[in-house]
C-alpha cells in the first residue's frame, strides 16, 4: 500500500523552507503561502501557481496539484461531515 497523498500544507511545512523563501521563489505573497500551509484553499490554484510553487519546493508540479486536490477533498469532506 502506498502512502496517502499529502495535503498542500503538509508539503509546504515538511519542505524545510521558510514562507519568505517560498514566496520569493514562487512569486506569491507570504500571506498566500501561509494560507496554503494552513490548508486554507477552497479551489485549485492556477497552473502558473502550481508550477511556480513546485519549482520553489523542488518537486514535480503533479505532486503539488495532487496535494492541492487532496486539501480541497478533505476540506469538503470535513464540511459535509459537519453538516450531518
Amino acid at each position: 500500500m502506498t502512502d496517502p497523498t499529502p495535503t498542500l500544507g503538509q508539503l509546504i511545512l515538511t519542505s524545510g523552507r521558510s514562507y519568505r523563501h517560498l514566496a520569493e521563489a514562487s512569486h506569491l505573497s507570504k500571506s498566500r503561502i501561509g494560507q496554503m500551509a494552513a490548508d486554507q484553499i477552497r479551489q485549485l490554484p492556477g497552473p502558473d501557481t502550481i508550477t511556480n510553487l513546485a519549482n520553489a519546493l523542488g518537486i514535480p508540479a503533479d505532486d503539488v496539484e495532487a496535494a492541492a486536490l487532496q486539501t480541497i477533498c478533505l476540506l469538503y469532506t470535513s464540511d459535509a461531515a459537519d453538516d450531518t
